[in-house]
């Protein structure tokens, strides 16, 4: 990430495949890195709110946030290789009413900007834990 503010994809996506005549009760969504590294020789951040979000396969070009990531989060210290982690949605962005039929879900992490530039994320993984019945 640098320090343009950007909206950056994440993988190829999530594959869904519900039962048939399933209905979803709640659908969260999580995202995993193994390491990030940063090279801007200064503390770095995000430098403003941004959201890890979810677009359905009928979605058209909406992407609805699923996780609220928070200003000056994410802070790795100056040059250096930090471990990942996970970070997950809460039931306030439940996204039940975007995970209604099987199909690729593209996640992507919107309005992300830092507060130095060069960080980078190794490993990423979203999630997304549907329960249903």
């Amino acid at each position: 990430m640098s320090t343009s503010l950007n909206d950056y994809q994440i993988s190829t996506g999530i594959n869904v495949a519900l039962p048939p005549g399933a209905t979803v009760a709640r659908a969260i969504l999580a995202l995993t890195w193994r390491k990030s590294v940063d090279s801007s020789g200064g503390l770095n951040y995000l430098d403003g709110a941004s959201s890890i979000s979810l677009k359905g396969p009928e979605d058209g070009a909406v992407y609805t946030p699923g996780i609220s990531v928070p200003d000056q989060s994410v802070q790795t210290l100056a040059s250096s290789v930090e471990p990942g982690t996970t970070i997950y949605g809460d039931n306030s962005l439940d996204l039940k009413d975007i995970v209604l039929v099987d199909g690729l879900y593209l996640v992507q992490w919107v309005n992300a900007k830092m507060q130095g530039n060069n960080l980078s994320f190794y490993d990423i993984q979203p999630h997304l834990f549907v329960e249903f019945f």
